[in-house]
């Protein structure tokens, strides 16, 4: 490898690396930040926060306007990989740990690769389909670990809600990055994703000056580097590669996050959770490896 080639992929790497570690605390700070915030308004102002970050650095450096005929599709990237997903997550995490929450946001590229499937007709061959099984049935058994008597956690499925929203927001903003830098494109719909949050969040003002500092700080926290600073950094990985090789830094997620929330909450979740978490990055594994093998056959 050329030494431009070799400097290209540390970037990468480092970025896409950096996109891992501020998503897996993100998992762990919601929980935190959740304390003194309702999942709307703890969505509300995180994403004011990186809202503003953006928007702010934007105007410093002059960012161009978005062109009209791209504005529905900003608005849908923002509604679903911010608004939606957030607001599905934050509820989700009232009762999930930190830890499995991103076991099961984790599977992420299953949910990538059948939207790809109905919308860009991508062929999924019989490994994808046997990977999406397992992580099927692993999702079933956090579910029914994390019930509440007979009955189907909630909070597992809303989660699950939040997972297919941010594998949409994957697909969609992808052809969105050939006409925008991935600094225009994120403020873009971060911008857009958190206006209709003011709609649905309460009073966040009243939140923010009840609230205990130390949740306050996890919010600003969430907003400038998960918010601001993790999307931003998904967006340049996406940018530079296809969503299923991107989809290999998720597999880190899961692990540091559940790290965090052992450290940082004091959680630590069920032998039978963490099995139901295993399948259902398994599966993932199991579906991009053999998809990559398809690809990308290796020469006799």
């Amino acid at each position: 490898m050329n030494p431009l080639g070799e400097r290209y992929a540390v970037s990468l790497y480092f970025t896409g690396s950096v996109s891992v570690i501020l998503w897996a605390s993100a998992f762990v700070g919601i929980r935190a930040a959740l304390r003194s915030y309702s999942p709307g308004e703890l969505a509300l102002v995180r994403f004011f926060v990186a809202s503003m970050a953006l928007v702010g650095y934007g105007g410093y450096v002059r960012m161009p306007l978005p062109l009209a005929r791209d504005l529905p599709g900003i608005i849908l990237l923002g509604v679903t990989g911010v608004t939606i997903y957030n607001l599905a997550l934050n509820y989700g995490e009232v009762r999930v740990t930190a830890g499995i929450a991103s076991f099961i946001v984790g599977t992420v590229p299953i949910w990538t690769g059948l939207i790809s499937r109905f919308l860009l007709q991508e062929s999924i061959g019989l490994a994808r389909w046997m990977g999406t099984a397992v992580s099927m049935f692993g999702l079933t058994v956090i579910a029914l670990t994390e019930s509440v008597g007979l009955r189907p956690s909630l909070e597992v499925l809303a989660i699950l809600v939040a997972a297919v929203s941010q594998a949409l927001f994957f697909v969609l903003q992808r052809p969105l990055l050939t006409r925008y830098t991935p600094l225009q494109l994120t403020t873009y719909c971060i911008a857009a994703g958190t206006i209709p949050l003011g709609f649905v969040a309460g009073d966040a003002a009243v939140a923010v000056s009840s609230a205990a500092l130390a949740d306050t700080l996890a919010v600003v926290y969430l907003g400038v580097f998960p918010g601001a600073a993790a999307y931003l950094a998904w967006a340049y990985v996406l940018s530079r590669i296809p969503p299923g090789r991107a989809a290999r830094f998720l597999y880190c997620v899961p692990p540091v996050a559940m790290l965090l929330g052992w450290v940082w909450l004091d959680e630590i979740p069920t032998a039978t959770s963490i099995l139901g978490g295993v399948l259902a990055i398994g599966g993932v594994v199991i579906g991009l490896a053999k998809w990559e093998e398809k690809r990308n056959p290796r020469s006799s």
